[in-house]
């Protein structure tokens, strides 16, 4: 039990040093997706904001203007929901094939302790990814 407890403890510390390191170029990717997603989800909600407080002092014209406005920044949030999505996607699957390698790279002969060993790194980068993923977050202020 205490050597269980000790893997859990290592992949833990593992799994924080590659989220704190990770792939350059795949968390480059995928922090340039969600940097560009919450900015067009920002442009959004000031859209949705701005056609909301308009009032009975405004024309026909404003609230169609800014229906428009609304119209455009959710087409450009759509957009950045599909790349963000892709880059997510792509983030997994390169750590899903990782792992899926380092199963099926391990000898037939080879012991548990060395099957365990084997995979270790490769789950470690998978649990990575998904923190990575499960961690977007945006902030903004609507005014």
């Amino acid at each position: 039990m205490k050597s269980t407890s000790f893997r859990w403890v290592s992949l833990g510390i593992v799994v924080l040093a590659l989220v704190v390191a990770g792939s350059p170029l795949q968390a480059k990717s995928l922090d340039k997706a969600t940097s560009a997603f919450c900015t067009d989800l920002a442009a959004y909600a000031k859209a949705v904001n701005n056609l909301y407080n308009l009032s009975a002092t405004n024309t026909l014209a404003d609230y169609q203007n800014a229906q428009k406005a609304v119209d455009a920044s959710y087409n450009k949030l759509a957009k950045a929901t599909d790349k963000l999505s892709k880059s997510q996607n792509d983030a997994l699957n390169k750590t899903a094939k990782q792992l899926s390698d380092a199963v099926n790279a391990i000898p037939k002969k080879a012991t548990l302790a060395e099957a365990n060993d084997a995979v270790d790194d490769a789950s470690a980068a998978a649990l990575a990814a998904y923190v990575d993923i499960s961690t977007t977050v945006c902030t903004y202020d609507v005014e």
